[in-house]
């Protein structure tokens, strides 16, 4: 993946800076790293995987068309994957604007300014507007970084699973656990570090500093405040009219080496922000062992446990404050406490090497595709649709998201990634289709920066009600689809959808350039042989499972079970299924009727409908399975009993390309019993050895050609391809 980074620290530029070092550490996780930056450099700076290229604006309306024509530009030699922004908001809407037209990923940082903050909305008027275009950014993003715990929960919330925590861990943080407290000194050193902006309520630090200051004690203090910004002039006339002077050493700027040096003699370090992400001097400090006095900001439940390790105060709590201070001041025993235990809690919870891990972790998750898929029912003891739950599974193991519709929701396992939307058939009878309609455009509209692509499972009704709209918002449609028939509306879905999966050729009878022939799914860690259960008795085991209806000519398998019943065979067999409309319940009593005229009573278990776990122990015991099935698809069902280490015998024709090899033992023509009653006899009596060659043959058909992992990876990268 080939990444666009929008910077505006121009100390990039500099080897030995944590700026440099970290995008250096990045551009290892991928093809390539730009980073773009507007800055008063010429020359553009190459270094392996990353390259900085300087830009020049005359003013900052202009910034925006220079982003571009260079992002532009880069996407002519390479194919860009993401573009990274440094905030949602002017730097956000360019990013949003070059990700669309590059159709890129677009990720977001929030470190310091959280549009949600109060404090934030309240520093200016234009703030108040720009919180419409965060939110707007915010909601079309890929990925949102930020750092404060706090703004982690509200960011979570409010976008979900995408909202990634990563800490920027300074590159030299072991400098600052190596240092050797001495606290024991004449003058007690409070330190402040930070840009000098609204955001750090410097007239809130004056304060701080007057209060301090003017307050008579036995120990010197001195202050050293280091930072530059807007607001040095604001404070440089305000420690000169306050007569402060004389406490204050005030730097613009420090070297890293002289900033470790700094933390060193320093005893206190003091915030005064009105909000603040995890900062970087919070992190300094404590690996220092240095005690914090700050106001409540998000950052501050990174590290600091209240009155344990440091102290937090209320925003302008002034009086607070100054005692706190005093507290670490006058008594050295609860200085050592909170030295000893925000360094230990540091080093407990943080190394350098974190930030990579995270950023890479936030490569992988953007890789991958964001998919909404559509299916009927998911539930695991479902007795026909039990199996996608599994599909779920498999597909939150490849996508970065996933958004599942179904009509109907039960039983299911709850994945990290996986977000499931029911249209109500689960808990509300009287909803009507319009109700379901209503509910489908909805999630679809609303979920719909939270997707790339859609996959509908076996419903193309689906394709046509949504199809127009995903179009419109250039999302890929993929449908699957196994069954032989060819109803109209498969003609009109064909024409919205960009891929159609299907298991085999004769599972989609629609002539399609769109067709993608993947095999069926079985998940073969669940369908496995297990010869422990086994009988080993007389009586010879016959399965077979389906619906029950007459397209699963079940009346031919029970003339050819009377039949083998002549020859003098002992059997049994066991039906798994159940009716799912009236006609089917009318073709079950038929069935009923036929197996007493044919005396099969005490040789026939009609089971009903069974969940995928039960059904799975039915297959690893039984010795036959017999399919009679007209659908002229690829059915999952004979599939599942050869993954089983099961000998199957077929009519469906979709099984005769599979089954070539074994022709003469496992096909039968469709509706003939006698053939049938000849085949699951040569069967019963094969030898042991040659049955296990045979099932062994069988099973590593499905493993190979129809393995439930290797399917859902096909379908991801078909995406791709399309």
């Amino acid at each position: 993946m080939n990444v666009i980074m929008f910077s505006s620290d121009d100390k990039i530029f500099d080897h030995k800076h944590d700026s440099y070092i970290r995008m250096k550490e990045y551009s290892q996780l991928v093809n390539s790293i730009d980073v773009l930056i507007f800055c008063d450099q010429n020359k553009i700076y190459s270094d392996g995987k990353l390259t900085i290229y300087p830009l020049n604006a005359y003013c900052k309306f202009f910034k925006p068309f220079y982003y571009i024509k260079a992002s532009l530009r880069l996407a002519k030699y390479k194919k860009i994957g993401s573009v990274v922004t440094q905030d949602p908001l002017f730097y956000g809407l360019c990013g949003y604007l070059i990700a669309r037209m590059l159709k890129a990923k677009l990720i977001v940082s929030v470190y310091g300014t959280n549009i949600f903050n109060v404090h934030w909305l309240k520093e200016s008027f234009s703030n108040r507007l720009r919180f419409y275009l965060g939110q707007f950014i915010l909601s079309r993003a890929n990925v949102i970084q930020a750092d404060g715990f706090e703004d982690i929960k509200e960011l979570k919330y409010r976008y979900g699973n995408k909202v990634f925590w990563k800490p920027i861990i300074p590159s030299n943080i072991e400098e600052f656990i190596r240092i050797k407290r001495n606290p024991h000194r004449d003058i007690f050193e409070i330190l402040f570090v930070g840009r000098l902006v609204k955001q750090k309520n410097i007239p809130f630090l004056v304060e701080i500093i007057k209060g301090v200051t003017a307050r008579s004690i036995d120990k010197k203090i001195h202050f050293t405040i280091i930072g530059d910004g807007p607001l040095r002039h604001y404070l440089l006339d305000q420690i000169n009219r306050n007569h402060l002077g004389d406490f204050i050493d005030y730097r613009q700027e420090c070297s890293r080496q002289e900033m470790v040096q700094i933390y060193a003699k320093s005893q206190l370090l003091i915030l005064s922000s009105l909000y603040e992400g995890f900062a970087k001097v919070f992190m300094e400090a404590a690996a220092a062992g240095l005690p914090i006095v700050s106001t409540r900001v998000s950052g501050v439940s990174n590290i600091i446990i209240n009155k344990e390790n440091s102290f937090v105060l209320e925003q302008g709590d002034l009086e607070g404050y100054l005692e706190r201070i005093f507290e670490l001041i006058e008594q050295p025993s609860l200085w050592d406490k909170f030295s000893n235990n925000i360094r230990k809690d540091f080093v407990l919870k943080y190394r350098a090497s974190m930030t990579i891990n995270i950023q890479k972790e936030i490569f992988e998750y953007i890789h991958k595709k964001r998919l909404l898929i559509i299916t009927q029912i998911i539930d695991v003891n479902h007795g026909v649709l039990g199996f996608f739950h599994h599909w779920v599974e498999e597909f939150s193991k490849e996508c970065s998201v996933v958004t599942l519709i179904c009509l109907q929701k039960g039983e299911h396992s709850y994945f990290k990634n996986v977000k499931i939307l029911s249209l109500g058939k689960d808990n509300c009878r009287k909803c009507n289709r319009i109700g379901y309609l209503f509910r489908f455009y909805l999630y679809i509209w609303r979920e719909r920066n939270n997707y790339d692509a859609v996959f509908v499972h076996m419903n193309q009704l689906y394709v046509i009600l949504g199809g127009l709209l995903w179009r419109i918002l250039g999302k890929k449609i993929g449908l699957w689809y196994t069954h032989g028939s060819i109803p109209y509306s498969l003609w009109l879905a064909e024409v919205f959808t960009n891929i159609i999966f299907t298991a085999s050729p004769e599972s989609f009878r629609l002539n399609s350039n769109k067709i993608l022939v993947t095999g069926h799914g079985i998940d073969t860690e669940i369908f496995i042989p297990d010869p422990n259960l086994k009988s080993h008795d007389k009586v010879m085991g016959l399965l077979t499972i389906g619906r029950i209806s007459p397209v699963k000519d079940y009346e031919t398998l029970l003339r050819s079970l009377s039949s083998l019943s002549v020859r003098g065979i002992n059997f049994n067999l066991k039906i798994i299924g159940g009716p799912g409309n009236e006609e089917q319940k009318r073709y079950l009593i038929y069935l009923k009727e036929l197996i007493k005229e044919l005396n099969l009573s005490e040789h026939v278990e009609l089971l009903g409908s069974l969940p995928q776990s039960q059904i799975v122990k039915y297959l690893q015991a039984d010795e036959i399975f017999v399919s009679m099935s007209n659908t002229g698809s690829l059915d999952k069902a004979v599939l599942e009993a050869m993954a089983c280490g099961l000998p199957v015998i077929t009519c469906n024709e979709a099984f005769v390309s599979i089954l070539r090899s074994f022709q003469r033992y496992l096909i039968f023509e469709k509706k003939n019993s006698e053939q049938l009653a000849d085949k699951i006899e040569s069967l019963y009596m094969m030898t042991n050895e040659d049955k296990a060659i045979l099932c062994a043959e069988l099973r590593n058909i499905v493993v190979c050609h129809h393995n439930l992992s290797s399917l859902i990876k096909n379908i991801i990268l078909s995406y791709e391809s399309k």
